[in-house]
Order: structure tokens, then C-alpha cells, then sequence
């Protein structure tokens, strides 16, 4: 069990560190404004793609380090509510391949822009409408695990409480996606509280283990 924590724990870590990049280049070197006006998206894509890129790959990253936290929670809490942690476990796995398919999505988006752009074809806003319906299904589904994930935990006494209603909170408001940006930031802290929680907890069991 011990090594499955470990293994949950750096996932958070990886997450946190991956949930800082997307903000960062979203906010400084891509720029807000970019994300509400497809004429500026359109130019970034065409002219310095790499930031872009970035995220695209960022997203593959969180996809796996995602995977790995899933599988370590459902391990923990599944004794405490089997039914519960597999609709939880089920709702995180559709919240990857929906974020898979957002990237995929960018990343053909960002191969053709210029082929777009100039075109000026209804693709474009076609391609960008389904990113963006992407994204917010992401951020829906993985509210959903949150909820039933952090529900779990407090319902059978396991993880700290504060670590269990900052969970509960964030799945509320993931659930509306024009709050999304916020359940980035709030899962940060969020994956370093539960990154810090499994490590000690792994270090105890492998103690009890010597």
C-alpha cells in the first residue's frame, strides 16, 4: 500500500507543478484576451505557436499524473464505498479522454492555422467551439470525482477533513465552467496538501513494514 501512496503523492506533486506552468503560460505568455478572440488566437498560432504547445503538452502530463491519482484514491477509499469510488473512478478516467481529446483538438488547430486563417472557413470556428466544449466537460467530469471522491474520504473518516471539504469545494465549483480558472487555482494548493498527506503516510507504512 505503502508504495501505491508514494507513487499517489508524487502524482500530486507533478500535478501541482503542471497546474502552475498551464497557469503561468496562460497568463503571461499567452494572455487572457487570447482565449475570448479567435483573430488573436489565430495570429499566436500562425507566429509563436510554442506557447500553445506548451499547454497541449502540459495537459498530456496532467493526464497521466491524473491517472495515477485516481488509481491510488480508488485503492485507499474503495473498501469505504466500492459503488461510489467506481462512478468516481469512472467520471476521472471520461475527464481524461476528454482532455486528451481537447489537446488533440489544439494541436490540429495549431498545425493548421494559418491553412485557416486563411480559408477564413467555418472549420476554424467549429474546431474552436469543440476545444472549448472539450475543456469545460474536462473540468465537469473531474468536479464530479472530486465531489464523490472527497465525499467518500469524510464519509468514512479517511484523509484529513480540511483536506475533504477543500475537495468538496473545489468539485462545486468545477461544476460551473465559467469558474474553471479558480479550480485550477485552488487544486494547486489541493495537490500539494494531498501530496504531503500520502508521503506521510507511505513513510509510516514502510516504517510499520521495517
Amino acid at each position: 500500500m505503502y508504495s501505491n501512496q508514494k507513487k499517489g503523492a508524487f502524482a500530486a506533486f507533478a500535478n501541482a507543478f503542471v497546474a502552475i506552468v498551464t497557469i503561468y503560460v496562460a497568463v503571461v505568455m499567452i494572455g487572457l484576451d487570447v482565449l475570448t478572440d479567435q483573430s488573436l488566437f489565430a495570429e499566436i498560432a500562425i507566429n509563436n505557436p510554442t506557447p500553445l504547445i506548451i499547454q497541449d503538452v502540459m495537459k498530456f502530463i496532467s493526464a497521466a499524473c491524473w491517472s495515477v491519482l485516481y488509481v491510488t484514491l480508488f485503492k485507499q477509499l474503495h473498501n469505504a464505498a466500492i459503488v461510489r469510488m467506481k462512478i468516481a473512478t469512472l467520471f476521472g478516467f471520461i475527464s481524461i479522454l476528454l482532455l486528451l481529446t481537447n489537446s488533440i483538438f489544439s494541436l490540429i488547430t495549431i498545425n493548421q492555422a494559418g491553412e485557416l486563417a486563411a480559408a477564413n472557413s467555418e472549420n476554424a470556428n467549429d474546431l474552436n467551439r469543440m476545444i472549448g466544449i472539450l475543456a469545460m466537460a474536462t473540468i465537469f467530469t473531474n468536479g464530479l470525482w472530486y465531489l464523490l471522491t472527497s465525499w467518500t474520504a469524510l464519509k468514512a473518516n479517511q484523509l484529513p477533513k480540511g483536506l475533504n471539504y477543500f475537495g468538496l469545494a473545489i468539485g462545486a465549483i468545477s461544476l460551473i465552467p465559467i469558474l474553471g480558472i479558480f479550480a485550477l487555482l485552488l487544486s494547486i494548493i489541493w495537490f500539494i496538501w494531498l501530496g504531503r498527506v500520502l508521503f506521510k503516510e507511505a513513510s509510516v507504512q514502510a516504517h510499520r513494514i521495517v
